[in-house]
């Protein structure tokens, strides 16, 4: 699971773990829930429905539905894909952009100056000044649409897929970009709940374009102690 706008972990923190886990030993499953940031209260009901069915199933005995995900990165042009041995009942692609400037997803920042002029030298603090500036509306909100997902059966490998090809955009060069294809298959139970709507619930991967980090990364070595602190700017 993990929160598109999450103020802590960011989209393509599954990046690091993913390929070593996705298939082993058994078939695992991922979510990404968008426009809610580090916030359970916004994102409960929506993680509660993409782990019902699994977890039924798993209970149950029930055959759960075999999965695959890919993506494909570069600088200018990314894809991310998701194939199943089950039919889609729903797909759509989410997509971001960043704050500008910045490699930066976050549903809200922090504004160290104003915090700390409003509390040190309240007298001459901008009144104005947000201490946790809301980046969605302008920003970093995720929006959900299908124009340019392709989906599909391939009979020659049985299995259906459904996948999104980003495009950057022109005139964008001081912005990053996130997208994620959200699937769901018909779930275990015949019917529904008021809690649940017999649905396999997913998404695939993160994709960011540019895909390459605006820093080096400063490695693990001995000495350098980059990896000690967390700084939030």
């Amino acid at each position: 699971m993990g929160m598109g706008n999450d103020e802590f972990f960011l989209p393509d923190n599954s990046w690091v773990y993913w390929d070593g886990l996705g298939n082993a030993p058994v078939n695992n499953y991922f979510q990404m829930v968008p426009n809610c940031g580090h916030d359970w209260g916004c994102a409960q009901d929506k993680l509660w429905e993409g782990s019902i069915g699994l977890y039924y199933s798993f209970m149950s005995g029930i055959e759960l539905p075999k999965t695959y995900y890919k993506r494909w990165g570069g600088e200018t042009k990314g894809k991310v894909e998701v194939r199943s041995n089950k039919p889609f009942v729903k797909a759509s692609v989410w997509q971001a952009r960043s704050f500008p400037g910045r490699r930066d997803f976050r549903k809200s920042g922090f504004d160290w100056e104003c915090y700390f002029q409003k509390y040190t030298d309240p007298e001459n603090a901008d009144p104005d000044c947000i201490e946790e500036p809301y980046y969605p509306d302008d920003y970093t909100g995720y929006t959900e649409f299908t124009d340019g997902l392709v989906t599909g059966y391939d009979d020659k490998e049985d299995f259906y897929f459904a996948n999104y090809v980003f495009n950057m955009p022109s005139n964008s060069s001081e912005y990053f970009f996130t997208y994620f294809i959200d699937v769901e298959l018909e779930g275990p139970l015949d019917k529904t709940t008021s809690v649940y709507r017999n649905t396999y619930k997913m998404t695939t991967l993160s994709g960011i374009t540019p895909e390459s980090l605006p820093f080096e990364d400063c490695g693990i070595e001995e000495g350098r102690n980059c990896q000690e602190f967390c700084t939030i700017v």
